[in-house]
């Protein structure tokens, strides 16, 4: 299914003057080579502002303004002397940035809607310095209701992301190189720090971990698990792994990094038609394959000892061939600095925190049994370790695992329930009926023989990681 890079029609160019001199007091056109040193002039001063903007610590782009949407006060870059802002008022700051921003890269040409893929840039040619036209993908096709400018352009550091900025696994770059995966058993890594969290996946009989400390730099990963192609999709700013066999009418797909965000999630695209694709549901959401979905795998989040403990039979991802030069012993400052606070980068269409249950970054465990969805808060399963409840008219047992820091569902029958470890705006936004699990308090014996029945208790706060420390180990700390 591999086809031929998309790009936008090209505009006709304006038909040539007569040859000849021009007319009396028409100036004559700026000559090509100093149109050259004038791009290079700006080029030179646009990256000494860039640099000192980086050495004082000052926001480069505007959108920067927009990423306390939950904080309190108004937030960086807003210097009114007002009052504070709401945190509804934040939240619609942040959506009207994030969609202006995302319409800058669209174009709509010849009834034809285009995102961009890949900037445009200067190369070095025999002949002097040339324009290399950008890349785009072709939207016109997409999933009902979306809304290009909904397609938020992803941050890397503090500039934008474009096609394969996160590089992918697996999967051939713009050079033709593909990183090839390298494993090793679980013996062989003696020195392998027993608290690091991994990704974990068995299939059709074969064992392997993917270590956090390297997908936070490669979220997207082609692989193949028991004789099956794979792609291991890692949401980070969602805190979410997501494993789907990666083919589509038993045709392997490769899928590489889009540069996009949607719903909270990350973007992917397939090498062959240069469709968008949801990373946290597997469906195509642009392009050609519009519609298509990818079947999904159960993973797990969890901590290295335990995966180990569990599957000593394991293979964990170690490195890549050729190599990187990365260094994956820690996560990125700004992934450490985005979980630990209440910052939201990005928006979910149709969330409203003026009627939120929980913090929008709340991490909870979601599931759907019956036609009904339920957030269950971690700060609540790591208080009781187990919750049994019903849900959709069944009943159902939630377990937090403490030895590997991660929660499972059961029926009443012991099978396991399907279940999404995430943060409550994402599962929100994948869910938007979904109620959140109020624990019932027990009947309390009155003074004088009574037994009163308590109030509803208020939604949880988990907002705060201290709370949940006194409770046990944050599932969702590095």
């Amino acid at each position: 299914m591999e086809g031929e890079e998309k790009k936008p029609p090209e505009e006709l160019e304006p038909a040539e003057s007569p040859e000849g001199e021009s007319p009396e007091g028409e100036k004559e056109g700026i000559d090509l080579r100093v149109l050259v040193i004038i791009v290079l002039v700006l080029g030179v001063i646009g990256a000494l502002y860039i640099r000192k903007k980086m050495q004082t610590g000052e926001p480069i782009s505007p959108l920067r303004d927009q990423q306390q949407p939950m904080g309190p006060g108004r937030g960086p870059g807003q210097r009114s002397t007002g009052p504070p802002l709401t945190p509804a008022e934040q939240y619609a700051r942040l959506e009207v940035g994030r969609r202006d921003g995302s319409a800058s890269y669209l174009f709509d040409i010849g009834g034809r809607t285009y995102i961009v893929a890949s900037p445009g840039r200067m190369a070095r040619k025999e002949e002097g310095l040339s324009l290399i036209s950008g890349e785009f993908y072709d939207i016109t096709t997409r999933k009902e209701g979306l809304e290009p400018d909904r397609l938020y352009r992803r941050e890397f550091g503090r500039g934008a992301g474009f096609r394969d900025t996160y590089v992918p696994l697996g999967f051939p770059l713009e050079s033709g190189v593909a990183l090839r995966l390298l494993f090793a058993g679980a013996e062989d890594v003696p020195n392998m720090a027993p608290s690091i969290r991994v990704i974990g996946i068995a299939h059709s009989g074969e064992v392997k971990a993917y270590p956090i400390s390297m997908t936070d730099f490669h979220d997207i990963i082609n692989d193949e698990v028991g004789g099956t192609p794979v792609l291991i999709c890692w949401n980070a700013l969602a805190d979410l792994p997501v494993a789907f066999v990666r083919q589509i009418e038993d045709e392997p797909l490769q899928f590489g990094s889009a540069g996009l965000m949607y719903r909270g999630g990350t973007v992917a695209y397939d090498l062959g038609t240069k469709s968008l694709w949801s990373a946290l549901t597997g469906d195509a959401i642009a392009g050609d394959l519009t519609g298509k979905a990818l079947q999904n795998l159960p993973v797990v989040v969890t901590n290295w000892a335990y995966w180990k403990k569990e599957h000593p039979d394991t293979q964990i991802l170690i490195g890549t061939d050729p190599e990187t030069g990365m260094q994956y012993g820690d996560r990125p400052p700004h992934l450490k600095d985005y979980m630990r606070s209440p910052a939201l980068y990005y928006p979910v269409e149709g969330f409203d925190p003026s009627n939120a249950a929980l913090h929008p970054k709340a991490r909870v465990f979601g599931v759907s049994v019956g036609g009904q969805s339920r957030a269950y808060p971690y700060a609540a399963l790591v208080a009781v370790s187990t919750i049994e409840d019903e849900c959709g008219g069944k009943k159902i047992k939630i377990s937090y695992n403490r030895e590997g820091f991660f929660a499972a569902a059961t029926d009443a029958e012991g099978e396991e329930i399907p279940g999404v470890s995430t943060i409550y705006i994402v599962w929100k936004g994948l869910h938007p009926e979904t109620d959140v699990y109020r624990p019932k308090l027990p009947e309390l014996p009155g003074q004088f023989g009574g037994a009163p029945k308590p109030a509803e208790p208020e939604a949880i706060d988990t907002d705060s990681a201290e709370s949940e420390a006194k409770s046990g180990p944050d599932p969702a700390s590095p």
